[in-house]
């Protein structure tokens, strides 16, 4: 893969994507290993990650007057799906015999996937 030479956008837009997927790593080792004092913190740090998204996602919109770089937009829809099954997992389903986690870990995957492709094709 050719790398390009990044522009600001670039470098602040992979900046964001950095930030949302770290929070996101902790987050989903959180939910998976959760106890009831955790609870509160969990919440918090999950009102943290969707405002850091939804900044992240407004800066490029609003940054990126050029072409929207395919693997960005991969990025935020991969997210999306991480978000719902981390929510659905840790407030929605009380039935721990439908508990599944893998969900989350295979978005969690995806994410870190397409955010190593990022950081590459950007020359990071």
């Amino acid at each position: 893969m050719m790398r390009m030479e990044p522009t600001g956008v670039e470098e602040n837009t992979l900046a964001y994507l950095s930030e949302i997927l770290n929070t996101s790593l902790t987050l989903v080792e959180m939910v998976k290993d959760a106890r009831g004092s955790e609870q509160v913190k969990i919440q918090v740090g999950m009102s943290e990650l969707f405002s850091l998204y939804h900044t992240g996602k407004m800066y490029y919109f609003l940054s990126c007057k050029e072409e929207r770089e395919v693997d960005v937009l991969h990025f935020f829809t991969i997210f999306d799906e991480l978000y719902f099954e981390l929510k659905h997992f840790y407030f929605y389903e009380s039935n721990p015999l439908r508990r599944d986690f893998r969900k989350v870990v295979k978005q969690r995957d995806k994410l870190v996937e397409v955010f190593e492709r990022l950081v590459d094709k950007f020359g990071q």
